[in-house]
């Protein structure tokens, strides 16, 4: 059974690992290894920066299965384009290898779609 949620501050640390590990999978084929590696190995910085943003209001959300590991994650962020409407930005899905296919990530595009349509 998989939950998702609004982040929470204290969900910040298993944000940023997951984050990471959807890295790390989705670009290992891809990706310069030790570029990846850069761009990944700083679990204590990313930490900070998923507190940092979740205090300040951003809009951040887990998907946690039952054993509570976070499992997938999206983000919104304020629009860049002055024509459209920012809330319908989603900046960021990431769900982990184990979940393609699966329907995770529709169901974290299907949620940031709910939302809008309930304000």
């Amino acid at each position: 059974m998989l939950t998702i949620r609004p982040a929470r501050v204290e969900d910040a640390r298993a944000g940023a690992e997951c984050h990471l590990a959807c890295w790390r999978e989705a670009y290992a084929d891809i990706a310069d290894p030790v570029a990846l590696a850069a761009r990944t190995g700083d679990l204590e910085h990313r930490t900070t920066r998923w507190e940092t943003a979740i205090a300040a209001g951003e809009q951040r959300w887990v998907v946690v299965d039952a054993s509570g590991e976070v499992v997938g994650i999206r983000r919104r962020r304020d629009g860049r384009d002055g024509d459209i409407d920012p809330d319908l930005e989603v900046y960021a899905i990431n769900v982990r290898a184990f979940g393609y296919g699966t329907g995770v990530g529709a169901a974290l595009l299907a949620t940031a779609a709910e939302i809008r349509l309930r304000r």
